[in-house]
């Protein structure tokens, strides 16, 4: 038995008891005498090891008074569990009485007979959630009170609207009413500093506790996450509400979680849930929230407020347990499964014992047996004593073969045989007797008494019971006429030797007379045996796995019989490595002349390689298989040479056809949209004839139901195993209900952005009306004040404008108005616009040469005004930006240059891609619009835009467009 499988003592199992972060405990008797208690439990009751030995009561005289030592009594008189969650405790700890609160149980520990033998105690200090618990009730009834709050706060804002509703339409048609006007304000802005003040509280005590606080509106978006949410995750309340929160959720948990939210939130009911969030270290930490809903003054929604607690401590002790009770139970089964191997050897043993007793008995017999049969043997046999290699024992045939009286006998070999000196039998002789390894002569040539001859031999050492050879034996036959007749196949036998041991097969056949099975040294290796082993036919058929070895059994035997052939493959566990094999055994029956069994030889090769290879092929095949049914792809294959057209069912289905139908190619293209047909096949040819990978959506129309199905394309060329046939083969998948969803979205943002354009608007009207009054008052605060808000208004368009020009771009309905004009008008215009729109700034614009382009000259200037107030944001203050507009060949590329932050590496490949903002910008406003949007316009009329940058060495954008020929 290995030391792996040795079973642990019983110090060991109190070890590893020990080890468990589970506080447990083992008491005896009605008084709960402590039996054994692990470290865990002691830092609990703030105890060494000396209370072991006493009972509760003597070793936590705290506990007088409380429920405990009662319910012990109870567990080991009447057999219960008892247990509680939750349940608090005053404790002696470093001298002070403390309350913490505990889950425990009691649980009594029966024998076969049923009767109590011990009570088996375990604790989880659970003080840190309780009093998280307390304190979510606690900041629950907060929020009640700052809802009750925030009603009337609403009712101000309400009468606020009303009022202000009020002074504008008496401040625009009674000028004499002005007095009261002001008052009215005045009152107003009394109301809205307490509605400001009261949201003040709110926030000052959300941020101030541990305890992770959001807000979310009646449409259920996030609109405010407190500080310990950014101390948790790492993200400011910004990024929380830009990018969102859901992802940082464990994916195991997310759908839950999820799910419950949004069922309490169609219900308007509270919600709790248990779910992990990804830390800013990386690592998940559990958290028990709850949300109430908020209800306005009028009983309609307004959303919820949330808090969480962190419960990981809780959550791994819990998941302790289970472990250790799993690995208690391994231990079990391990221990049982030992003491059956136990019993199985002992009985081996006895039965060893009994053969080798008969075994000795036997040998006794035939040694005496033996010393006759060697001198009358029809073989030739020799023995020869020590290194000095004194002839002991040399019957009547290898005196024959030495030419040689029996005077021999006593001398050394080599004074008996002069002859052999500079033959190679005398070093043979030496290392066989210094190896201790056998030596097989096979029609070896040697010369004795002037006589050439040709011999089979073995050198074979005899070994004494210390395993150092002493003496060796030689058997030997005269096979010279065998030789001459079979000189002819000489060499045609070499070859195959050869090419056997190059090719590292094992060999082996099966004596005609004796069913000896003979092996080479490379087969007992195949079967995990060693070279100097003796490897019988069942040895070999036990190395071979169970569920093949019956019929490798039935082959061999069907062989024997007379089938001839043995061809088969199996699997084989190495005898001594232990090392998983696979085999293929190819061997021939030979027959005499009479039809009777003449020989039966074969090889072994080892193809374990070919055949893993095989099964990873296979399962890979499996695999993917799979993916491509479990995502609802269609596949295809396409011959690049005869174009021969092989689909799944799934893909016929998705261009709506039957299943059982068989499209052609061609018939395929038909269902393309006519708009996107012609691309999407000269993208197929392409990658039929110059290996061009194919990534396309488009949509099809289906063939018989007549449906719109968007879907996206992947396909490349590959070669087959023989690099003589290539395929261009993929897969098709569905991607309607994205696309729809895109669609939706975009719309959503143009009606948005287009119902916001009204309002701003009217406030940008009553606030320049505003600007002249203050002018006209000389109210150089009100003036200067309104010119903020008037730039701010101005922002606000900006904005709204690129989130409609986004929505139109993405559905197809941007108007590119293109005409003729000379970039360095343009370039002029814009110059003189930068001096007002970014006066923070130095802008300089180098020589512009004439440059005729043919494009929208209003989207090409929003392309430079976007650059040029991207550089203006993220450089300092009065730094300078460079803009140039040059000819390069048949384009004309527009340059600005900065002298701000700068891009990372890795930053550069994103700029232009829609929403994204480089993440340690977050006081720079901005959407991440801008730039994409300017890529676009640069892509609608055939150019490039591209950016060049280093961290803290400013950056360079741009962008061509090619110049008009008329």
């Amino acid at each position: 038995m290995s030391e792996h499988s040795e079973l642990l003592n019983l110090s060991d199992l109190v070890g590893v008891l020990n080890l468990t972060k589970t506080a447990t405990a083992i008491h005896i008797g009605e008084t709960a005498i402590i039996q054994y208690a692990n470290d865990e439990m002691l830092k609990i009751w703030g105890k060494s090891r000396e209370v072991i030995g006493k009972s509760l009561e003597d070793a936590l005289p705290e506990l007088k008074g409380q429920p405990f030592i009662d319910m012990f009594a109870r567990v080991w008189r009447e057999g219960l569990i008892i247990n509680g969650t939750d349940t608090p405790a005053d404790l002696i700890i470093d001298g002070v009485l403390t309350t913490f609160y505990f889950d425990f149980e009691y649980r009594a520990v029966k024998n076969e007979a049923g009767k109590v033998i011990a009570t088996l105690h375990s604790a989880v200090d659970v003080t840190d959630r309780y009093l998280k618990k307390e304190a979510i009730i606690r900041v629950q009834e907060k929020e009640e009170a700052l809802l009750r709050e925030q009603s009337l706060n609403e009712e101000l804002a309400a009468t606020n609207e009303e009022l202000n509703a009020t002074n504008e339409e008496l401040h625009l048609n009674k000028e004499e009413l002005k007095s009261l006007n002001e008052e009215l304000e005045e009152r107003v802005n009394s109301r809205v500093k307490d509605l400001k003040e009261s949201e003040e509280r709110f926030r000052t005590m959300a941020e101030g506790t541990d305890i992770l606080i959001a807000v979310g509106d009646e449409t259920s978006n996030a609109t405010y996450f407190n500080k310990a949410w950014t101390k948790l995750t790492g993200r400011n309340m910004n990024k929380l509400l830009s990018f969102g929160w859901v992802d940082l959720v464990h994916p195991e948990d997310k759908d839950k979680y999820v799910t419950t939210y949004l069922s309490a939130f169609e219900k308007r009911k509270p919600f709790t849930g248990e779910f992990r969030v990804l830390n800013k270290e990386g690592n998940y930490r559990w958290l028990y929230a709850q949300g109430p809903p908020r209800f306005r003054p009028d009983g309609s929604f307004a959303g919820y407020i949330s808090s969480a607690v962190d419960i990981t401590d809780r959550k791994e002790n819990e998941l302790e347990k289970q472990e250790l009770a799993e690995e208690l139970a391994v231990i079990n089964e391990e221990m049982a499964a030992s003491n059956e191997e136990l019993l199985v050897s002992n009985e081996e043993l006895v039965g060893a014992q009994n053969l080798l007793g008969e075994a000795l008995s036997q040998l006794t017999t035939n040694e005496t047996k033996l010393r006759h049969l060697i001198l009358d043997a029809p073989i030739a046999i020799a023995l020869l004593q020590g290194k000095e290699m004194i002839i002991e024992t040399a019957n009547t045939k290898i005196l024959e073969i030495w030419g040689k009286e029996p005077t021999v006998i006593g001398k050394p070999i080599l004074e008996a045989l002069p002859e052999l000196i500079g033959q190679p039998f005398p070093k043979l002789l030496d290392e066989v007797f210094a190896s201790g390894i056998p030596y097989h002569g096979n029609e070896a040539k040697a010369l004795l008494e002037n006589q050439e001859i040709y011999v089979n031999f073995v050198y074979q050492p005899i070994k004494d019971k210390d395993g150092i050879t002493d003496s060796l034996l030689i058997t030997a036959m005269d096979v010279t006429e065998q030789v001459i007749s079979r000189k002819k196949v000489e060499e045609a036998e070499t070859a195959m030797r050869l090419a056997i041991n190059a090719a590292n097969f094992g060999t082996w056949h099966i004596h005609s007379v004796t069913r000896k099975f003979i092996t080479s040294s490379r087969l007992k290796e195949l079967f995990g045996y060693y070279p100097d082993e003796e490897l019988s036919i069942d040895g070999a058929l036990a190395q071979i796995t169970e569920e093949y070895r019956d019929f490798v059994s039935k082959k061999l035997e069907l062989a024997i019989a007379g089938d001839g052939d043995y061809d088969v493959t199996y699997p084989v566990v190495g005898y001594h490595d232990h090392v998983l094999r696979w085999l293929r055994a190819i061997g021939n029956l030979k027959a005499d002349e009479s039809g009777a069994f003449a020989s039966f030889t074969g090889v072994v090769m080892d193809i374990t390689a070919q055949v893993l290879a095989s099964k990873k092929i296979e399962q890979a095949e499996e695999n993917l298989r799979m993916a491509i049914d479990a995502a609802e792809m269609g596949t295809y294959s396409i011959n690049a040479e005869s174009l021969a057209f092989v689909i799944s069912d799934r893909f016929k289905v998705i261009l709506g056809f039957w299943p059982d139908e068989n499209p052609t190619l061609q018939d395929c293209f038909q269902q393309i949209r006519e708009d996107f047909r012609g691309l999407a096949s000269e993208m197929v040819e392409n990658s039929l004839k110059r290996g061009d990978k194919f990534e396309l959506e488009y949509p099809v129309i289906g063939i018989h139901d007549g449906k719109e199905r968007w879907i996206r394309g992947l396909g490349e060329l590959i070669y087959d195993g023989t690099k003589t046939q290539s395929f261009f083969t993929g897969v098709i998948i569905d991607v309607s209900e994205r696309v729809r969803d895109e669609q939706r979205k975009n719309d959503f943002i143009g009606m948005v952005s287009h119902e916001l354009k009204t309002p701003i608007t009217s406030l940008k009207a009553y606030l320049q009306l505003l600007q002249k009054r203050a002018q006209k008052a000389d109210d150089s605060f009100t003036t200067n004040a309104l010119d903020k808000s008037v730039k701010q208004v101005k922002k606000m368009t900006t904005m709204i404008n690129d989130f409609l020009n986004v929505s139109r771009l993405e559905s197809g309905k941007i108007h590119i108005d293109k005409q003729t004009f000379d970039m360095a008008e343009l370039m002029k215009d814009t110059a003189d616009e930068s001096i007002t729109l970014f006066s923070s700034h130095e802008i300089i614009f180098s020589p512009i040469e004439n440059a005729v382009v043919l494009a929208d000259r209003d989207k090409i200037g929003q392309v430079i005004n976007n650059i040029i107030g991207n550089a203006a944001k993220y450089s300092d203050q009065g730094s300078t930006i460079y803009v140039s507009c040059v000819q390069k060949d048949d384009v004309v590329e527009v340059c600005v240059k900065d002298k701000g932050i700068g891009i990372a590496s890795h930053d550069l490949s994103l700029m232009f891609e829609r929403y994204y903002r480089v993440d340690n910008n977050d006081n720079i406003s901005g959407f991440g619009i801008g730039l994409y949007l300017s890529s676009e316009i640069i892509k609608l009329h055939h150019g490039e835009i591209w950016a060049q940058s280093e961290i803290g060495k400013g950056s360079s954008f741009y962008f061509t467009l090619p110049l008009t020929t008329a």
